[in-house]
């Protein structure tokens, strides 16, 4: 099930990748990644926009980044990053749209994904 979120991500990430495509493409950043740390070049400035993974796949255009960032669990993720100035971040995450999804559907309070619980039923 949860590689069919993963598909779903990636799907996702190339539309959004072809919508901006059509942009001009003079303005794309450039990106270096070295130790794990993420860093974007844009004109004269030079900032730091992740270093909490190992590796990372990025997808440019004018005004997104799409980056699939493989944790240090090994936990892949896809973090969407709009331009405004500096990239920024979506907010909410795409994945937690999703689970948000998925909880309405299966009848599921978000609350125990977040919060895991165990109820003690005798000894």
């Amino acid at each position: 099930m949860l590689n069919r979120y993963r598909y779903v991500f990636l799907i996702l990430s190339l539309l959004l990748f072809s919508a901006c495509s059509k942009a001009d493409k003079k303005e794309v950043v450039k990106t270096v990644v070295k130790n794990g740390v993420l860093k974007v070049i844009d004109h004269n400035k030079s900032y730091i926009l992740s270093d909490d993974a190992i590796d990372y796949h990025i997808i440019k255009s004018p005004k997104y980044l799409i980056v699939e960032a493989r944790l240090f669990s090994n936990l892949q993720t896809v973090r969407i990053y709009k331009k405004n100035g500096l990239f920024k971040r979506i907010n909410p995450p795409l994945a937690q749209i999703l689970w948000d999804i998925v909880c309405k559907r299966k009848n599921i309070d978000i609350e125990d994904i977040k919060y895991p619980r165990m109820r003690f039923i005798k000894w």
